[in-house]
């Protein structure tokens, strides 16, 4: 084709050189026009579809993830700031009371062996009359461990999804603390559990 029409124009091929090259053109940017927008849209919309679940994503984690870990380092601390005005907490240590994996925390002054009483105080360490031993956890809720199933009380309080543990023991002639533990624990997220929630 190209020979005959170089022979017959002279060497010049306005169809083939001039017009449908052009033409051509022409219909590839009409049809980049028109293939364009949808994808430019597909783009768009997949692009929003992804920001919006990470959102969702991350809303969610953040829902979920009470911060126990934050919360019961947070207690142990406060219950270490108040030692100047509890003298049988002295002894106090963060660093040593605080098991951060187990989400707990216990601690005993002056205490003695458990003599002539039943129940879960038979298992524990007794105070002396200047003495304290309590015990702080948060658990799953469907523990059956003994010490979560002990005393049983009106109230249950709950951090976040987990359910607390506050047992506490006090000598006689010591300065309460429970109020002053109790006031810490709901600082940072105890409330009573919802009494719909299950078990």
């Amino acid at each position: 084709m190209a020979v005959e029409c170089q022979t017959v124009h002279a060497g010049r091929c306005p169809t083939l050189q001039s017009s449908r090259p052009r033409a051509r053109i022409r219909s590839l940017a009409a049809a980049h026009r028109r293939v364009s927008p949808p994808m430019s849209m597909e783009m768009k919309t997949i692009f929003q579809s992804t920001v919006f679940l990470a959102a969702a994503i991350l809303s969610t984690c953040s829902a979920g993830d009470f911060g126990y870990k934050r919360s019961i380092e947070g207690i142990a601390r406060d219950i270490a700031g108040l030692k100047e005005s509890y003298p049988q907490l002295k002894d106090f240590s963060v660093a040593e009371h605080l098991h951060t994996d187990r989400h707990e925390i216990w601690y005993s002054y002056h205490t003695h062996k458990p003599v002539g009483r039943g129940g879960w105080t038979s298992g524990v360490p007794n105070p002396d009359e200047d003495g304290i031993w309590f015990y702080i956890d948060f658990h799953d809720p469907r523990s059956t461990a003994q010490i979560h199933t002990q005393p049983a009380v009106a109230s249950q309080y709950c951090v976040g999804n987990m359910r607390l543990s506050f047992l506490s023991l006090e000598g006689t002639k010591t300065k309460s603390a429970q109020g002053a533990i109790w006031h810490i624990l709901k600082k940072h997220g105890a409330t009573e559990c919802d009494p719909w929630s299950a078990d």
